[in-house]
């Protein structure tokens, strides 16, 4: 019940996101696509609220990022931020996450299993970290850990 009342919550919120930041932002997205040789077309949107930067959708993958983080973030540092969200598209963890919550659902009475849960999020993370200073030369790896 709870993933079902959290998607529809971010269901509505989704349609005050506006489609894109600019040219010069769904340009830095598509080169990261390439860059990482997603070939499914990845969307922007911009979130008002607090929301992001994150992923969503399976069959038609989403990046969001809000409105307060771009306007903070230079360019170099938003091409990291899309580098991380296209891996987690890459990787497919929006799936993942999604068949993690179904099997906790499943075994809600079982504290092993919302440890596992917590485990998978924060090594999802670090993976996608991981996967993403593989691709960046030593300056670039220092500002993506800032």
């Amino acid at each position: 019940m709870r993933q079902l009342w959290l998607g529809r919550r971010l269901s509505i919120a989704q349609r005050s996101w506006s489609e894109s930041g600019g040219p010069d932002l769904v340009a830095t997205l598509q080169n990261c696509c390439r860059e990482l040789r997603i070939r499914r077309r990845v969307s922007l949107r911009i979130a008002s609220d607090n929301i992001g930067p994150a992923t969503w959708g399976v069959m038609h993958p989403l990046v969001v990022i809000p409105a307060s983080l771009l306007g903070s973030l230079s360019a170099a540092e938003r091409r990291l931020v899309f580098l991380h969200e296209l891996m987690h598209i890459r990787r497919l963890d929006v799936l993942t996450n999604r068949l993690g919550s179904l099997i906790v659902a499943i075994h809600w009475f079982n504290p092993v299993a919302w440890l596992a849960l917590f485990a998978l999020r924060r090594e999802r993370e670090m993976a996608c970290d991981a996967a993403v200073l593989d691709r960046l030369d030593a300056q670039e790896s220092g500002d993506y850990g800032g």
